[in-house]
């Protein structure tokens, strides 16, 4: 079996993350796909927002080196019903063809060196579950247990090695209709924070500079464009429909797209992307505080940058 293991994140201080009890507040990417069952990917972020934005651009990745995107292609955030608590996302990615991706983010709490021991089932749907963290042994302990267990529940025969299989880090076991299986990976601070600082460093504060000198004459609010970027980049639909044939959307892209539309038709997007009808949204408001003077031609006015 080859297990991947990637850490990323821009290099900052270990204090930033660190808590009273030297633990450190991470997120842990788990990836599985549809045909490597037992190679998911394992990814360590410092930030949340960073683990989601880097699952956006796998996504995007994808969706350009496949050529596979069809109407049928879907991107959905899911609710954490199948999952450990430690779980804050999960995006899955489907060709409708049977080719997906599952996605998760998982908050946890670990030690530098720390071993994780992860456990997740395929393909009877797909969950990750984060089972221990702290030494090789209790983890190895942890996993031989899992195993022992699923084996237990299904009837499976541990002693034949086509269905029960333990290894010193990864084990599987076939009940039939899925497989359940474990993996453990150790958490490196020094690999989360050595990545390309200067370069990171540089480019944020190009970005910055950008972004300032161009903030005075945006028509709306800085976090309204974040946000739209953050909502149609993962499903690979520009703002503007003209641009359905790029690739990619940058920040500028997103500022000019947005500024040039309509009011209602932007506001009614926002909503929609949201998963809320925008009349909805008009009746709450309406409902706790009554009509407002910024109610113009049936809709709501944005606020403003100032």
């Amino acid at each position: 079996m080859m297990l991947r293991i990637i850490c990323r994140d821009s290099a900052e201080n270990m204090d930033l993350f660190k808590t009273k009890e030297k633990k450190m507040k991470i997120y842990l990417v788990c990836i599985l796909d549809s045909d490597n069952y037992r190679e998911p990917t394992f990814l360590f972020f410092k930030k949340a927002s960073e683990a989601h934005e880097y699952i956006k651009n796998l996504i995007l990745s994808e969706l350009k080196s496949s050529k596979l995107w069809s109407p049928k292609t879907e991107i959905n955030y899911v609710n954490n019903s199948d999952g450990s608590d430690d779980q804050i996302l999960r995006i899955d990615y489907s060709f409708g063809d049977g080719v997906f991706y599952v996605h998760t983010v998982h908050e946890i709490e670990v030690e530098d060196q720390d071993y994780i021991c992860v456990y997740h089932h395929a393909y009877n749907g797909v969950g990750f579950y984060i089972e221990k963290t702290g030494s090789l042994e209790e983890c190895q302990q942890q996993m031989k247990t899992s195993a022992i267990n699923s084996a237990t529940d299904f009837g499976i025969d541990m002693k034949n090695d086509g269905f029960f299989e333990v290894n010193s880090k990864d084990s599987c076991v076939d009940v039939g209709e899925e497989y359940h299986m474990c993996d453990i990976i150790q958490f490196n601070v020094s690999e989360i924070l050595k990545e390309n600082t200067s370069e990171a460093d540089t480019s944020t504060n190009t970005i910055e500079t950008e972004e300032k000198s161009k903030s005075h004459c945006h028509k709306y609010r800085d976090d309204v464009y974040q946000t739209m970027k953050c909502l149609y980049e993962p499903i690979h639909q520009p703002v503007n429909p003209k641009d359905y044939d790029r690739e990619h959307i940058s920040m500028e892209e997103v500022i000019k797209a947005v500024d040039d539309m309509d009011e209602t038709e932007f506001f009614e997007h926002l909503c929609e992307l949201h998963g809320i009808p925008c009349s909805t949204v008009e009746y709450l408001y309406e409902t706790a505080y009554g009509s407002s003077e910024r109610k113009k031609n049936s809709h709501y006015v944005l606020q403003r940058r100032k």
